[in-house]
């Protein structure tokens, strides 16, 4: 009797598509696209790894956002994060990962989530990027 091994086609995950127009208010919504076209962020490449050491718990994280009437995606190669850690990179990464947080927490629970953890609110980062860029 020959016994086969069956073997099981892996799909890879498929991404998760968010439209927050109508999910977050009108000024969370003005925060968001606020802090998507600064010239940090859309001064990144399309591929970004800030990744220093690689772990299983590393995340892929992907933005496309309209960026002067064009479609502009980001993809970001971050590292696993804790609460209260600070790694090494560039401020515009970051920002994203926080914002990306904070648009997370908003699509799974209807709130902001917590100040902490190093990320501003989203008002802040909108704010102070303005102010720091004139």
């Amino acid at each position: 009797m020959r016994q086969y091994r069956q073997r099981r086609c892996e799909t890879p995950p498929q991404p998760t598509k968010w439209d927050y127009t109508n999910e977050i208010d009108k000024n969370a919504l003005s925060d968001v696209k606020a802090i998507l076209l600064r010239t940090e962020i859309t001064g990144l490449a399309e591929q970004v790894n800030a990744v220093k050491t690689p772990s299983p718990l590393d995340g892929l994280m992907r933005f496309t956002f309209v960026d002067h009437d064009a479609e502009r995606a980001i993809t970001l190669q971050v590292p696993s994060v804790g609460c209260g850690e600070a790694p090494e990179m560039p401020k515009a990464v970051w920002e994203l990962i926080c914002l990306f947080s904070d648009l997370h927490s908003r699509a799974k629970t209807g709130t902001p989530p917590q100040e902490g953890c190093g990320c501003k609110a989203l008002h802040e980062m909108a704010v102070a990027d303005h102010a720091e860029s004139r």
